[in-house]
């Protein structure tokens, strides 16, 4: 049941409801009246507000996946973020170097440039507007040249097992 009904909104395009509370939760559905009739409802769709200097979320950085001279970082992307900052350094939170990201849902970035067999360690923090979020936890890599050498096994036809 809604409580509340604004008519007569003569706006095209976006619309402010203001008086709302944050982090409160508000559900909404559109109908357009015309002087032909009205159309069905739309779907609902939930809101839920928030003060615009809240906090961000703060990135999870899952992996550092290392390669030749390069560590790849896999993040999860935060909601209203305009970009994310890469700190790194040698030693362990002590982050000499900084790349800024200039996207918001990338989740991955490339950190080239590095020393190979050199330990280096990560974090990922979010950014918007002025705001930057706490960092994730730190990931640590080393990057190695390629191509490596894996161990493999190797089975002739004959030694398929049959089914």
């Amino acid at each position: 049941m809604y409580s509340h009904v604004l008519d007569r909104i003569t706006q095209k395009g976006a619309f402010a409801v203001t008086g709302l509370k944050n982090y409160t939760t508000y559900y909404f559905r559109l109908m357009r009246t015309t002087a032909s009739g009205r159309s069905d409802y739309s779907q609902e769709v939930a809101v839920k507000p928030e003060p615009s200097d809240a906090p961000m979320a703060r990135p999870q950085l899952y992996a550092a996946l290392p390669g030749n001279g390069q560590v790849a970082l896999i993040f999860e992307s935060v909601p209203k973020a305009t970009g994310y900052k890469v700190k790194y350094g040698t030693e362990a939170e002590c982050y000499s170097n900084m790349v800024v990201v200039n996207s918001a849902a990338v989740g991955q970035v490339v950190v080239t440039g590095l020393s190979n067999h050199i330990t280096y360690y990560f974090t990922v923090s979010a950014l918007s507007e002025n705001m930057e979020s706490a960092a994730s936890d730190l990931k640590q890599a080393v990057p190695i040249p390629w191509p490596v050498s894996f161990p493999m096994l190797m089975m002739k036809q004959s030694d398929k097992p049959s089914l």
